[in-house]
C-alpha cells in the first residue's frame, strides 16, 4: 500500500496524475471517466475548406490506474488541416478527429479508403471528438460530413443538469376552453423550461387590454412550476401580450395589446423556472 501526499517535497507528475483521477466521474476507482468536459466541438471552417476547426474546450482521459488521468485543453479556436496532407482519391474515407495526450495534440487518424468505409481504430491515449465522412474525391469538407461524437465527463459527484433539448410538447400541453393547439416545443435545461407553443382562438373574440387571469393551455404536472412565473410573450403580431405559468398548471394570459378573434393563430413563447 503507498499513501500518496499531494504537493509533498519530491511528488512525481504520475502521482499528481493519480490523485487527479478520482477527483473526475469513475468508470472504476481510480480510473476516471473518458469524455469531453466542455467545448472541443469540430466544425466546417467558415466556407468549407480541407479543414476543419476546433473550438476551445477541455477533456480528460486515463488508460491506466498507475499513470493516472490527463485532463488536456484546447485554449483557442484552430483550424485542423485534413484533406491537404491527407487527399481523397475514388473511394469514400472515414477520418476520426481526436484529442491525444500521447501527442499532445488535437490530430485526425486517418481511415482506409473503402466502397463502404469504417473507422479507423483510436488509441486509449486519444478522445473522439468527431468522424469525417468524405465522399470519394472530396476537396472540402463541408458540416453535413461532420458528426461529433463527443461523449460528456464531469467531476466526481457532480449530477448533469436535465437538457431535454427541443422536445415535442404533445401531451405536455394541452388545450384548454375557447382554443386548440396546433404543435408545441418545450426544453427543459435544469429548472428551466423554454416553449413554444401554437393555439388558435376558438371562443369569443377577446378585446385589446387586461384580459385577468385567462388560461389558454394546461400544463402537464411534470413541468408546472412550483411559483407561479415566467416571462411569456406572443399573439397575432408575435409580441403583443403578456402570459405567466402558474402553479396550477396553466398557460395563463393577462394582457393582450390588440384584439384577438376567433379563429386568430396565437404564437406563445418564452421561459418559466420550475
Amino acid at each position: 500500500m503507498t499513501v500518496l501526499k499531494v504537493a509533498k517535497t519530491g511528488e512525481q507528475e504520475a502521482d499528481l496524475r493519480q490523485f487527479l483521477s478520482y477527483l473526475f466521474a469513475q468508470d472504476s476507482a481510480g480510473i476516471a471517466t473518458d469524455g469531453v468536459l466542455t467545448g472541443l466541438a469540430v466544425t466546417q471552417t467558415s466556407t468549407a475548406s480541407s479543414s476543419v476547426q476546433i473550438d476551445v474546450g477541455a477533456a480528460v482521459v486515463q488508460d491506466s490506474r498507475l499513470a493516472g488521468a490527463f485532463p488536456m485543453l484546447n485554449n483557442a479556436l484552430f483550424p485542423l488541416d485534413v484533406l491537404g496532407p491527407n487527399p481523397m482519391g475514388g473511394v469514400p474515407r472515414n477520418d476520426i478527429v481526436v484529442m491525444d495526450y500521447a501527442t499532445e495534440s488535437v490530430r485526425v487518424i486517418v481511415g482506409t479508403p473503402n466502397a463502404v468505409p469504417t473507422d479507423p481504430s483510436v488509441p486509449a491515449t486519444a478522445v473522439r471528438l468527431a468522424r469525417l465522412r468524405h465522399a470519394a474525391g472530396a476537396l472540402t469538407i463541408p458540416s453535413n460530413k461532420i458528426e461529433d461524437l463527443r461523449l460528456p465527463t464531469r467531476l466526481f459527484g457532480v449530477v448533469p443538469p436535465t437538457n431535454t433539448g427541443w422536445v415535442d410538447g404533445a401531451g405536455i400541453f394541452t388545450a384548454n376552453s375557447g382554443w386548440s393547439i396546433s404543435g408545441s416545443l418545450y426544453k427543459r435545461y435544469g429548472d428551466v423550461v423554454s416553449v413554444q407553443i401554437n393555439v388558435t382562438r376558438t371562443g369569443g373574440a377577446l378585446a385589446a387590454g387586461n384580459i385577468g387571469n385567462l388560461t389558454i393551455a394546461n400544463i402537464d404536472p411534470a413541468l408546472t412550476p412550483a411559483q407561479s412565473n415566467g416571462a411569456l410573450g406572443g399573439g397575432p403580431s408575435g409580441s403583443d401580450f403578456a402570459a405567466y405559468a402558474s402553479t396550477g398548471g396553466g398557460v395563463v394570459l393577462t394582457a393582450t395589446s390588440q384584439a384577438i378573434a376567433n379563429g386568430d393563430a396565437v404564437n406563445v413563447f418564452g421561459t418559466y423556472l420550475l
